[in-house]
């Protein structure tokens, strides 16, 4: 199932009058707590949909990766998920990557000021009489600019989340981690810097890849792995998948040209491999398939990693594994 959040500064402002009015002292992490409702919503409800709730998987891709982390930190989520998956969305556990409340809350303020607001008796009252667009504007506007981020507020996000992963105190869950061949800062970076993490302070076992096919079209242009185009290979939608617009318009990151791709019989094959292991790994917490592959789990110091393109192999040095766009000068 896939389920919706806030986002924005819908999801994710704070300012001192909210962080005043809720009993814990916290805002900002609203769309985190959309996350943690649905899960709730899962455990309360899969039963009678024919599911599991003792064996539930969550994962996301780009900022849906980061959303699968925040619910890895956030210790509300405690039990009610089993299995993770980040596809392209690992910069959450760099210790860069922090908004402390007190930040975060100065950041309100600034946007109550952009909507006229901060004068008001009221200054909530003002705010939630403001329309949704004129929020949006007002936080996009070069004086606020606003940029959603999960929030260090003591209670949903206790501490950093790279802190908590580096004290062992996300949730112990079977992890695959991963980016796609041309996404040089998560493959050299955030990926191995996730994968370390978690693999040193959790008993449950860490799983990396690196995603490298390309669709036929791009493959003899050449061009590589893009953010976002193992999509449609783990949901099995090639080809529909691979000439929507939002394809075509991600497929610049890698260097390609042509909109119009197309694709073979390897592509159909890397799709059927890849949404298998995915679903391996959600039913058995091992994405390991007889006859298929056999994918190591990663530790630091062996640094082992599953290649997904015409062929699976594992491989050694993930943080070796980006390869460049083709220079078209």
């Amino acid at each position: 199932m896939t389920v919706n959040s806030r986002l924005g500064p819908i999801g994710y402002l704070s300012h001192p009058a909210l962080s005043a009015e809720d009993e814990n002292g916290s805002s900002g992490n609203y769309g985190t707590l959309d996350l943690k409702a649905s899960l709730d919503w899962v455990q309360a409800n899969i039963e009678a949909f024919g599911g599991d709730p003792d064996n539930v998987t969550i994962f996301g891709e780009s900022g849906g990766g980061t959303k699968t982390i925040s619910q890895m930190a956030t210790p509300l989520a405690e039990g009610l998920f089993h299995k993770a998956i980040v596809q392209s969305g690992s910069a959450l556990t760099s210790p860069e990557r922090i908004t402390m409340l007190e930040d975060a809350e100065a950041k309100g303020v600034q946007l109550a000021q952009a909507l006229g607001a901060s004068g008001s008796d009221d200054v909530l009252a003002a705010m939630r009489e403001a329309s949704w667009q004129d929020i949006i504007a007002a936080g996009a506007s070069d004086e606020v600019g606003f940029r959603a981020n999960v929030v260090v507020d003591g209670y949903v996000i206790p501490d950093p989340v790279s802190q908590i992963f580096s004290e062992g105190r996300q949730h112990d869950v079977p992890l695959i981690v991963g980016a796609n061949a041309g996404e040089q800062g998560l493959l050299e970076y955030s990926v191995p810097q996730m994968a370390n993490l978690h693999s040193s302070t959790a008993s449950s076992a860490t799983y990396v890849y690196n995603f490298s096919q390309v669709p036929k079209t791009w493959r003899d242009e050449p061009c590589v792995a893009f953010h976002g185009l193992e999509l449609p290979y783990v949901f099995g939608s090639v080809p529909t998948g691979i000439d929507s617009p939002t394809m075509i318009f991600l497929s610049g990151g890698g260097g390609c040209d042509s909109n119009m791709p197309e694709t073979d019989e390897v592509d159909m094959t890397v799709a059927d491999h890849a949404s298998t292991i995915w679903a391996q790994f959600a039913k058995t917490g091992d994405p390991s398939v007889e006859g298929l592959i056999e994918w190591e789990p990663y530790t630091k110091s062996n640094n082992r990693y599953l290649d997904i393109g015409a062929m699976l192999e594992m491989s050694t040095g993930i943080q070796d594994a980006y390869t460049p766009p083709p220079n078209r000068e």
